[in-house]
């Protein structure tokens, strides 16, 4: 079996206590890393933690730091996007080509069965 990895991301730290749990669980996972340097990285949200992580790692860590209260997940770089991840480019949005296709199709459509 092929081992995946991906991002761990927090997106946000809605409370204090979550904060305070939160680092005291990565000072405990980067054992190496200083306190201070840990607070400074995680001061500006959202922030990847680690960008080559496995995919098991990833997705334990994040469930750990979820059951804090943290907002936090591991993002699989070859999973497909969500449709509301997926953009639609200025010029197609301009247009409305479904909207306006769709509009014609019914006025077409009333014409002929008149």
């Amino acid at each position: 079996m092929e081992s995946k990895t991906g991002k761990l991301v927090i997106s946000s730290v809605p409370t204090k206590r979550a904060g305070e749990q939160m680092l005291m669980y990565l000072q405990n996972l980067m054992k190496k890393v200083p306190m201070e340097q840990i607070e400074k990285k995680v001061q500006t949200l959202p922030v990847t933690l680690a960008n080559n992580i496995s995919e098991e790692n990833g997705r334990k860590i994040a469930s750990d730091l979820i059951q804090m209260g943290v907002i936090a997940c591991y993002i699989d770089p070859f999973a497909p996007k969500p449709v509301s991840e997926i953009r639609i480019s200025e010029k197609e949005d301009k247009k409305d080509f479904f909207g306006k296709s769709l509009l014609m199709m019914l006025k077409n459509y009333r014409n002929k069965t008149q």
